[in-house]
């Protein structure tokens, strides 16, 4: 009797080390809100969007999209809602909904840094055929050779790709696969007229 009474008061003496050591030393990162941006920064190949504020883009094959950061999640995530039109098409068409998010393990490494692993985000901004990176909380990664620029207007507004007052850029990016890090320069993006439709 005294030997098992032993044995549970070691397992319970070891199972609270583990469970102090995992909580203080390995943590899945699930839940969180990033900051909620409100000014738009553009670069040479990254936009980091302001809520409510339209990223129009034109691919080199002739399609059109936008996308429009909608609220911040509590899951290091944002909803969006994107338009995306082919090639010959003249009408904006009914917008879609997606999410994105972030989720990883955080471990430490020592007293005072941890390691953190990527365990399955969704990082994809989805448009129609398209798929734009994004990574937290707000930037976007423009693929190489396409046209965009930013239309204000809040969360009411639909895609116009006519206003005249648009600033176009074009992108010139080393191809992003899998971003992580948002850009830590802003650099002038450079201007271009926009492209016939």
């Amino acid at each position: 009797m005294k030997i098992k009474g032993f044995i549970v008061i070691v397992v319970l003496v070891l199972a609270a080390v583990g469970w102090w050591f995992w909580g203080k030393n390995v943590e899945l990162i699930t839940g969180g809100t990033f900051s909620a941006t409100f000014t738009t920064k553009i670069k040479s190949d990254t936009v980091s969007l302001a809520l409510g504020d339209l990223l129009l883009l034109k691919t080199p094959s002739g399609e059109r999209a936008a996308i429009r950061f909608d609220r911040m999640t509590d899951d290091w995530g944002v909803d969006y809602t994107s338009w995306f039109i082919p090639v010959g098409s003249t009408n904006v068409p009914e917008s879609s909904q997606g999410h994105v998010f972030e989720k990883y393990w955080r471990t430490r490494t020592d007293k005072s840094s941890y390691e953190v692993k990527d365990v399955g985000g969704k990082y994809q901004v989805q448009c129609g055929s398209l798929s734009i990176g994004w990574s937290g909380s707000t930037w976007l990664y423009i693929p190489d050779g396409y046209v965009f620029a930013v239309q204000t207007g809040g969360t009411e507004a639909t895609p116009s790709f006519d206003i005249e007052s648009l600033a176009w850029h074009t992108s010139h990016a080393k191809e992003h696969t899998q971003p992580t890090n948002a850009p830590d320069s802003e650099i002038a993006a450079p201007s271009t007229s926009p492209q016939s439709e």
